[in-house]
């Protein structure tokens, strides 16, 4: 009886270790995926950022080219 009872214990401790391990593994598995995605939409925004003063300079540069000198 008691040996039957030890045997039990420690099975359901070595589960709860693994499933403890896998939880953790999934835990950074999921931190990695998470700032993976927020640093894509961070470079995506300063990217974006980035074009948008690009175009609003050439814009700018090619307003004042192609106007008429003012007399």
């Amino acid at each position: 009886m008691t040996s039957t009872t030890t045997t039990s214990t420690t099975t359901t401790t070595t589960t709860i270790t693994i499933y403890k391990k896998k939880l953790y593994r999934l835990s950074a598995t999921t931190t990695v995926i998470c700032c993976y995605v927020l640093s894509s939409f961070v470079i995506f925004y300063i990217s974006l950022c980035i074009c948008a003063l690009k175009s609003e300079v050439d814009i700018n540069f090619w307003r004042d080219w192609l106007e008429p000198p003012k007399n």
